[in-house]
């Protein structure tokens, strides 16, 4: 959900120049996305029906200038596995730069009922409305 709720809104700013990309420390290759989150996503005028799972790819670590994780556990392996990329990822419920703690987890709602999914997508779309000013000021456009 985080990655067409990003797009979306940094598509809303008028803006086409950010490449964002999910992958799952657990993912399955190609698999849809769960039919909770696509009627969460529905509801919110989001299509997330094309989505497809992917594992978490080592190219595509190393070339992301930004990585979110949700929670602190995917952050820690990501940091234990993936050395190189620790200087780029951060929670995405955290203050940047600020302490990280298990308050900052935003749960993984699959498995749940389509109530915990709706949480779970208010909380990414706050997160991610509250990241946009700093996104934006990062990846300044460039004039074509």
């Amino acid at each position: 959900m985080a990655e067409v709720i990003l797009r979306e809104k940094w598509k809303m700013l008028g803006r086409n120049d950010l490449f964002v990309s999910s992958t799952g420390i657990y993912a399955h290759k190609n698999h849809p996305a769960a039919k909770h989150a696509i009627e969460v996503c529905r509801e919110n005028e989001i299509d997330l029906s094309n989505h497809r799972t992917r594992p978490v790819e080592p190219k595509e670590l190393i070339a992301a200038d930004l990585i979110f994780t949700m929670e602190k556990v995917q952050k820690e392996y990501l940091n234990l596995f993936f050395p190189a990329v620790n200087d780029r990822v951060f929670m995405l419920g955290a203050a940047w730069n600020g302490p990280e703690k298990k308050k900052n987890n935003i749960p993984d709602p699959m498995g749940g009922a389509l109530k915990d999914f709706r949480k779970s997508f208010k909380a990414v779309d706050s997160h991610i409305e509250r990241i946009l000013p700093y996104l934006q000021e990062r990846f300044v456009q460039r004039e074509q």
